[in-house]
């Protein structure tokens, strides 16, 4: 799995990739989502916070993103969010992950579901075998277990 190689930026660029892998450990989250009726799925990585400062410096950093403002109840604080699906993810993870700690597994887990599907691509009208396809379903399954909320960790 290729990572970004931080010899090649500068302090400024790797400070900047470091903050943002915490913004992404904090408050991101990261999934592999399959839409209704589709085998095969897409990564998606969003960061929902009040501060919209936060969240345009996720778009100025990655390049890559759009930035929403998710409908809340009256009574509630307004919300911004940044998210990048698709291809995009798989160029802000592999910048993020060697500074992630809290969600590192789930950036590894998305890399090689994304290399998967960017190093498989079957002709026209052929279908995805099932070996492959059957590897991105336990790889998703994998996602889906580390993002349950409550999920035990092991202490040391």
């Amino acid at each position: 799995m290729r990572q970004c190689n931080c010899d090649l930026m500068t302090k400024q660029e790797v400070a900047e990739w470091a903050w943002l892998a915490g913004i992404l450990d904090g408050e991101g989250s990261i999934r592999i989502e399959r839409p209704r009726g589709h085998k095969l799925g897409a990564i998606r990585i969003a960061v929902r916070m009040a501060s919209l400062e936060t969240i345009e410096r996720c778009r100025e950093i990655t390049h890559v993103g759009s930035l929403y403002e998710p409908p809340v109840p009256d009574n509630r604080q307004k919300l911004y969010q940044w998210q990048i699906c698709g291809k995009a993810p798989i160029g802000v993870l592999r910048h993020c992950l060697p500074f992630m700690v809290t969600k590192q597994q789930q950036a590894q887990l998305a890399l090689e579901y994304g290399e998967l599907v960017q190093n498989y691509h079957p002709a026209p009208g052929k279908p995805v075998p099932g070996g492959i396809v059957a590897r991105r379903e336990v790889l998703r399954d994998k996602m889906l277990q580390l993002n349950k909320r409550g999920t035990p960790i092991a202490i040391r």
